[in-house]
């Protein structure tokens, strides 16, 4: 059976990128029914066995759509009679413009994902295809010519591109800085060409961070608008994210990897403390002045959870850490009180970090009050004391 096709307009619209990728994948495994297994691109037959698939489906909604409209005034397909017609009109204008879309980045017969990229590409704005796009010159036989801006950092480009026009709306607590989980979320919410680029500026945001200021409070856990412009400008002129990041390491004179670490960890921990020690009140649930371990958990999965990787460090070595500034007493037993954590946060301050302050103050009690010297025997101590010694 032969299926009229959508005519197709004078101008073709303009579509989100994201469209045409939707269309791929479904011609690309066949939508469901037709074709032999997706391979990440699309012949001209597996293109036109598609359109020819969603004509026959047109043709079914259609009569149902008619239907209901005759004898019930409304229809439910409508909604879904209007997204088949929307994948149909780009379907055929990827048939109508074969060439255009197989060249957009190599011709080998087929439209792929590069394709698409290369030909949205052309006029500098990756998230759209236009009419412009897909009309303009044609390429000749070999290399694209006029050439597309086609770039190796193509995904990279387009991830920073939308963090930088998206950053006040990404930047939920609106700090100034974009933590790891609001990355997490933009990722999410991101379209499907940005997702990947976002990623790896999550997997590198403790070198970008020292890209354009030196770091301090907030600037520990995030990036600034600026971190973001010197990122940009970098991925522009040719580096990926993972060797910008690299380059921004090198230049701060971050070379030993165990050293920049440490750095950020201790300056991390050292913000945190300053935090919990600001909101110790609202942290201390018990209202006992100290912070025990259950109150330290809650306290990062909640209200400061930006710093909840520190915090989780901190309440993992309670035990030790409560004997930073003070002899223990009563319900110095069960937590850390203000003067431990501004103690403990002098100590991060010098570079130290959680684990060395931990081994330090054991070894350091152990000397001053004679407990054993085994790691075992001191906790079994202390925990023996926090038995006899109930909570005020």
């Amino acid at each position: 059976m032969v299926v009229a096709r959508l005519p197709l307009p004078q101008q073709i619209p303009t579509r989100n990128t994201n469209d045409y990728i939707r269309v791929l994948q479904e011609a690309d495994r066949g939508g469901g029914y037709y074709g032999s297994g997706p391979d990440g691109a699309v012949s001209q037959q597996e293109l036109s066995t598609y359109v020819g698939g969603l004509g026959q489906q047109k043709q079914f909604l259609e009569f149902f759509n008619n239907m209901f409209q005759q004898f019930l005034g409304y229809s439910p397909f409508e909604q879904q009679l209007a997204d088949l017609n929307n994948r149909l009109e780009i379907a055929s204008t990827m048939q109508d413009n074969f060439g255009a879309f197989d060249g957009g980045r190599n011709r080998d017969g087929k439209i792929g994902y590069d394709d698409l990229f290369g030909l949205a590409g052309r006029d500098g704005n990756y998230n759209d295809i236009s009419d412009r796009d897909i009309r303009g010159p044609q390429p000749g036989p070999g290399p694209i010519d006029p050439p597309g801006p086609i770039y190796p950092n193509l995904g990279d480009r387009i991830g920073v591109n939308n963090i930088q026009q998206n950053f006040d709306q990404y930047d939920k607590d609106g700090n100034g800085f974009l933590d790891r989980n609001e990355l997490r979320e933009a990722q999410a919410s991101a379209g499907i060409l940005a997702r990947n680029g976002i990623a790896e500026v999550g997997e590198n945001l403790d070198s970008i961070m020292f890209g354009s200021i030196e770091a301090g409070s907030d600037a520990w856990f995030g990036l600034s608008k600026a971190d973001i412009d010197n990122l940009k400008q970098r991925v522009e002129n040719g580096q990926s994210i993972d060797e910008a990041a690299a380059s921004i390491r090198q230049e701060r004179g971050h070379t030993d990897d165990a050293a920049f670490r440490k750095m950020v960890e201790t300056n991390r921990d050292r913000v945190a403390y300053t935090e919990l020690i600001n909101n110790f009140a609202q942290v201390d649930a018990d209202g006992n002045g100290v912070l025990d371990r259950t109150e330290l958990y809650r306290a990062g999965n909640t209200h400061l959870s930006k710093y909840g990787e520190s915090i989780y460090r901190i309440a993992r070595n309670e035990h030790s850490l409560m004997f930073a500034s003070i002899d223990p007493g009563n319900n110095a037993w069960h937590g850390l009180t203000r003067q431990d954590l501004t103690a403990l946060r002098r100590r991060a301050a010098q570079g130290q970090t959680v684990q060395e302050t931990e081994a330090a103050l054991r070894e350091q009690i152990s000397q001053q009050r004679g407990y054993p010297q085994s790691f075992v025997d001191f906790f079994n101590h202390i925990l023996g004391i926090r038995n006899r010694t109930p909570k005020q």
